[in-house]
């Protein structure tokens, strides 16, 4: 339990990590999911054919198998309308399984860096019941994949320019346009706020909103966010539709940090060592001040005398 903690305080043991994510042990691939790479542990393989509380456009209920090939196909149908050529999907997201498990509390998230790692959800029903009421959501984590594997881009530096812009123009002006203050470190309405992947994961999922389509936080539509911060329209057009070339160069430069590879065993190893050698090196400067202590009395009574009754003052 103690190490479990040690991971815990050190970060190591979140979620998933990429050494996790390359690990199939236990997962199935799901088939036909429209060019997505989908595992599914075996709690989720059983309930694929359930029905869910999902409903396609004609009110018949979806099973969770087929939420998952409805999602996967608006997410495709809508990156090729947006993309060159379809260049962030065949070089980034095609490369990123999604997995899902029944073995956590994580609603959506992404582990990894340079088109590595894998999107992942620890609540099967949850997930897939949102991703196909919501394709956008599912665009959302995609979204920090290929934001992480593009951080030397120019889109990418102009994006963290928007951001910078919105929070000191352009969310003051909106908070009052909806009446929604803005609580620093919320989950609700100013979520794009969180930090500069969030504001790009959000700002992503409406510019892929189609027609009527609305989301219920910031920005609620495509048209909205044309008009509020047109910089972050911007990029979210710039970057999506960034070309082959462009694409290829900054993930050449993307580089993913050693420890992000290690896996919870190597960093249970690495842990308990470290707790090992802090315990030896307790143990033995304990024992030298102890022997010092005593080595000194003996050599020295006089002088102990002396402190007790205050001689030396």
């Amino acid at each position: 339990m103690s190490i479990y903690l040690a991971l815990i305080l050190l970060g190591v043991a979140s979620g998933m990590n990429i050494a996790s994510c390359n690990d199939n042990t236990g997962f199935t691939l799901v088939p036909n999911m429209n060019g997505f790479t989908v595992y599914v542990d075996e709690y989720t393989l059983g309930i694929l054919d359930n029905e869910s509380e999902s409903m396609d456009e004609f009110g018949t209920t979806r099973t969770y198998r087929e939420c998952l090939a409805h999602a996967t196909s608006e997410a495709r149908i809508r990156l090729a309308s947006r993309t060159v050529n379809d260049a962030v999907f065949l070089n980034t997201l095609q490369q990123v399984p999604l997995k899902i498990s029944n073995d956590g509390v994580e609603h959506f998230a992404y582990s990894g860096k340079c088109a590595q790692g894998c999107v992942y959800s620890f609540l099967p029903e949850r997930l897939i019941r949102d991703i196909a009421n919501s394709p956008d959501l599912f665009i959302h984590e995609y979204a920090h994949v290929l934001h992480l594997a593009t951080e030397s881009s120019s889109q990418s530096k102009a994006q963290a320019e928007a951001y910078s812009k919105f929070m000191a123009d352009e969310r003051s002006l909106l908070e009052i346009t909806y009446s929604q203050p803005y609580i620093p470190g919320s989950c609700c309405f100013w979520y794009a706020a969180t930090n500069k992947y969030e504001f790009f994961a959000v700002t992503s999922q409406a510019f892929f909103l189609e027609g009527s389509e609305q989301r219920w936080d910031w920005p609620t539509t495509s048209a909205l966010l044309q008009s509020e911060s047109p910089a972050a329209f911007n990029v979210a057009e710039s970057y999506w539709g960034i070309s082959e070339e462009e694409l290829i160069a900054a993930m050449s430069e993307c580089k993913v940090p050693w420890f992000e590879l290690l896996s919870d065993e190597q960093w249970v190893a690495i842990l308990s060592g470290i707790v090992a050698l802090l315990v030896i090196t307790i143990a033995f400067v304990c024992y030298y001040f102890s022997c010092w202590k005593k080595c000194f009395k003996k050599a020295s009574p006089k002088d102990d005398a002396k402190f007790e009754t205050n001689e030396f003052l």
